[in-house]
């Protein structure tokens, strides 16, 4: 740029002593130019601004529409609230995020129509079923105790399904390849409907052929279905058993034990003197060939432990602490869970497993013993005994006198048992059980297998 400059009359002065410059180098219309290039690329990044979330919400579309043909499900996402991006067909589909750690099979949700919406699911409301014990009861057959969503299992009816897996193949080389065999599930709902959030539910695995019995190991798999077709079942590996420990012999008497007491869930504060007096008496009654299974539900504390600690010390007492069942919702304590779980436990312990709470006491004629009573029906696998509530008003001498027959089914038991129970404010079953090495589970008091005294 260059300047001119001249001298200019200021008649204010009255000399020439102002100075006048022109600009000649530098035209109007490039200054315009200037001004259009800076409005163009604000208006540029105003414009990118606005389409950004468009663009956005089309790349995820593509994601949607175009996932893998060959994909049969959704996997889960770590991340449940994380955007998902485009990149190469590599992102996750979006929908899994809202499936959290759920297989779902992406076959049966067809995305190809409408406004896709995505159900976000927050929490653990209930599981599909909680394994409590899983007991051999032969070469050919498995028994499962658990719990299962109600709710499912009323209205979805799901299915089981259990496969044993051996190991090595029962061949003489260890890399052998594993041997799968089917097997067939049979369920039984042994809390006669009055479960709550869950229910009771005991399934027996059976086998067409024997498995394990070459002792080469395995495992036992069960799959629980959720009774729909948008789930994948869940594989559970329930019981598993190492080389060599496969026994042919534990199936079989002699047992180690002639009678086991399994108890159900005991909470609340229970006296110590009470149960001081209730496992004496019934030691006693018993014999010394017996053993008795307690069920801590938070109510053996401190002074109760210290009345049973010799009897554990003398091998005749187990306690199971089983507060943890109080987390999931089922009938009075999870008590039908419970004793379900003890009696496939002692199942092959003993001759025969008593049912009762410990605020009753077992009682046999004394004109019998109960060995004696319970070697009358070989054929007799299960037996219900009828409360008595402890009263001097029942209290008589000659029981022949009264009228059982309510309480009695075959004659060559009548009265040979009562169960005399205290009336302590606790809630009681109407009837207790005996259960052999034969039993399956609780059955309804109806079904024929059952003999009431």
């Amino acid at each position: 740029m260059t300047r001119e400059t001249e001298k200019v009359w200021a008649k204010e002065l009255g000399c020439q002593a102002a100075i006048k410059f022109h600009s000649t180098a530098c035209s109007d219309i490039r200054v315009n130019k200037v001004y259009v290039l800076l409005l163009l690329a604000l208006g540029f990044c105003f414009l990118i601004a606005q389409t950004y979330p468009l663009i956005q919400v089309l790349e995820t579309s593509k994601i949607w529409c175009t996932g893998s043909s060959g994909s049969s499900s959704l996997q889960p996402t770590a991340v449940a609230g994380a955007a998902t991006t485009a990149s190469n067909n590599t992102n996750p589909n979006p929908l899994s995020v809202s499936f959290l750690h759920e297989r779902i099979n992406s076959s049966t949700i067809d995305l190809s129509h409408g406004e896709v919406r995505v159900f976000k699911p927050h929490g653990m409301a209930a599981h599909l079923f909680i394994e409590m014990g899983t007991y051999r009861g032969g070469p050919r057959s498995f028994s499962i105790v658990g719990l299962a969503s109600k709710p499912i299992d009323i209205f979805h009816h799901p299915p089981y399904t259990c496969e044993w897996i051996s190991r090595g193949g029962g061949g003489s080389s260890e890399a052998a390849a594993p041997v799968v065999v089917k097997g067939e599930v049979h369920k039984i709902l042994p809390d006669w409907n009055y479960g709550r959030l869950y229910t009771v539910v005991v399934l027996t695995c059976k086998f067409k052929e024997d498995v394990g019995t070459d002792k080469s190991g395995g495992d036992l798999v069960l799959y629980a279905s959720y009774g729909d077709k948008y789930r994948e079942p869940e594989r559970i590996v329930v019981f598993t058993e190492v080389k060599d420990e496969y026994n042919a012999t534990l199936f079989n008497p002699p047992f180690p034990y002639d009678y086991v007491y399994c108890g159900s869930s005991i909470y609340g504060d229970v006296s110590p003197q009470r149960m001081r007096e209730w496992m004496a008496y019934h030691a006693n009654f018993f014999g010394n060939r017996s053993h008795f299974f307690f069920h801590d539900s938070g109510g053996f504390h401190d002074n109760v432990r210290r009345v049973l600690e010799p009897w554990i010390k003398q091998g005749r007492v187990t306690i199971q602490n089983v507060q943890q069942q109080e987390i999931y919702d089922g009938y009075y304590h999870n008590q039908f869970l419970v004793v379900n779980d003890c009696l496939f436990r002692s199942r092959f312990l003993a001759n025969w497993t008593f049912f009762f709470d410990v605020d009753e006491y077992m009682y046999v004629n004394p004109a019998t013993t109960l060995s004696a009573v319970l070697e009358k029906d070989k054929n007799v696998t299960q037996i219900t005994v009828e409360q008595v509530p402890i009263s001097n008003e029942i209290c008589i001498r000659d029981n022949s006198t009264n009228d059982y027959s309510r309480s009695v089914v075959t004659p060559s038991f009548q009265h040979s048992f009562f169960l005399f129970s205290f009336l302590n404010g606790h809630k009681m079953a109407d009837e207790s059980l005996i259960c052999s090495s034969q039993c399956y589970g609780f059955l309804h008091p109806e079904h024929p297998a059952y003999l009431r005294l």
